[in-house]
């Protein structure tokens, strides 16, 4: 692997990990609530499930346009996997 390859492997993954970072850190941030669990705590959380999201995406489609792929691909698919992961979680 030559060294530009490396670099860009590098500042890939620096990128993906700081972006999915903030897509965790909006989805648990949606736990904090004084509204009791259920239908009425999702609606409550929406707005940070949605932000979750947006950070999910842009972690996936940086990581694939600064490795030169398609930033538009299936792997987007898997920035939902979060989201709907702490959905499931705060109406249970």
């Amino acid at each position: 692997m030559s060294r530009s390859r490396i670099a860009r492997v590098l500042v890939a993954l620096l990128l993906f990990g700081f972006l999915f970072y903030w897509s965790l850190f909006f989805a648990f941030l949606t736990q904090w609530s004084i509204v009791p669990s259920g239908r009425s705590h999702l609606e409550d959380a929406f707005p940070g499930l949605l932000c979750s999201l947006a950070a999910g995406v842009a972690a996936f489609a940086v990581f694939r346009w600064v490795m030169g792929w398609a930033a538009r691909s299936w792997w987007l698919l898997l920035a939902f996997a979060v989201p709907l992961w702490q959905a499931v979680m705060l109406v249970l």
